[in-house]
């Protein structure tokens, strides 16, 4: 159900090289490799559970502390990415690849208060296109009307 919803208010922009990024209610496998046969690139958030999901990268049989470098499987151009940030991130694209980049975070272990960690690069463009939505949704949650406006 949620894979034609996000194809029907896509339909007419097909074979335009354009990117969608989905949170992981929409996101699945099938969804990616719908749109990618659309020329439509994708790239969002997914619950370990989803079907055609690796099970190499579930949690019960993949564990990762915090700071550990993520993990990526790839089949054909989709890309599956899981890595542990404060909590258990998991992420399925066709327009990335195992690329990460060096961040510097806060760190209560090391002497300066910060370290260095690897973060893949299709979670920090998902942060990026996606911030404004999840500001929505916060600002949102804040608000107890009946109805929007």
């Amino acid at each position: 159900m949620t894979e034609q919803v996000v194809l029907s208010l896509l339909n007419g922009y097909e074979n335009q090289g354009h990117v969608v990024y989905t949170d992981n209610f929409y996101t699945s496998p099938n969804l990616c490799v719908m749109l990618q046969n659309k020329n439509i690139g994708s790239c969002g958030t997914v619950k370990s559970n989803r079907k055609y999901m690796p099970q190499q990268l579930n949690p019960n049989n993949l564990k990762l502390k915090k700071n550990d470098d993520p993990v990526f499987m790839r089949t054909d151009d989709l890309v599956a990415c899981t890595w542990q940030d404060t909590k258990r991130v998991m992420l399925l694209s066709t327009v990335h690849n195992n690329l990460t980049m060096a961040k510097e975070v806060r760190s209560k272990n090391s002497e300066t208060g910060k370290c260095i960690i690897e973060k893949p690069v299709m979670a920090n463009d998902y942060n990026k296109f996606m911030a404004d939505v999840d500001l929505l949704d916060q600002q949102l949650g804040t608000y107890c009307y009946p109805h929007k406006s």
